[in-house]
């Protein structure tokens, strides 16, 4: 039914902010836990270039305790995308879809996560002191944590783009856990499993 009607709203943020306040917030005003999987910015607890991510508008706007743990990957390869071929129009209701079908897949050709084109700060240290484990989960928030007083993952470079975090903010004010993936192998598609 939503997707029939249109919405003039095309800000991403706000979409998924509103999206989860409608089905989400009552469950956690019950007392409920979430789970909820959502990309690199869109977990970020404040402001990333005078733009509030739609973790930080949870936190902000309905006082709700969060907990984002972030996955960062080194010297790891992944899944690109999907390749589709058209299938035509397809009409709904007057509303008219794309039609397509998977082809294929497309995996990188080169690592990501922390590469010449994305650098994330503060990765480094997590491969040294992960000393070639596959995956790694960090605390952030435990007692002493360097992160306290730092701005490493919550500070990224990509391509010519810098992410910028608000000042007198920290990492632990963006993130409490990361969990770090080196030497992954792409995923596939589940549709391409055997």
């Amino acid at each position: 039914r939503r997707l029939m009607h249109k919405n003039k709203n095309t800000e991403r943020e706000k979409i998924i902010y509103s999206n989860f306040k409608q089905y989400g917030l009552a469950k956690l005003k019950e007392g409920e836990k979430i789970y909820s999987t959502y990309g690199y910015f869109h977990v970020q607890q404040n402001k990333v270039n005078d733009y509030m991510p739609f973790a930080g508008r949870i936190r902000e706007k309905d006082n709700i305790r969060l907990v984002t743990l972030i996955s960062l990957m080194a010297k790891s390869e992944c899944l690109v995308h999907q390749k589709y071929k058209s299938t035509g129009n397809l009409y709904i209701k007057d509303v008219k879809f794309k039609g397509a079908i998977a082809t294929g897949y497309k995996t990188s050709k080169s690592y990501e996560g922390d590469h010449l084109f994305e650098k994330v700060e503060g990765i480094k240290d997590l491969q040294k002191i992960a000393n070639g484990a596959p995956i790694t989960l960090f605390n952030l928030i435990a007692k002493n944590s360097p992160y306290e007083h730092s701005s490493s993952f919550a500070k990224m470079k990509r391509g010519k783009r810098n992410w910028k975090i608000e000042e007198a903010k920290f990492t632990t004010d963006y993130f409490q856990y990361v969990f770090l993936v080196q030497n992954s192998k792409p995923n596939i598609p589940i549709q391409e499993m055997n």
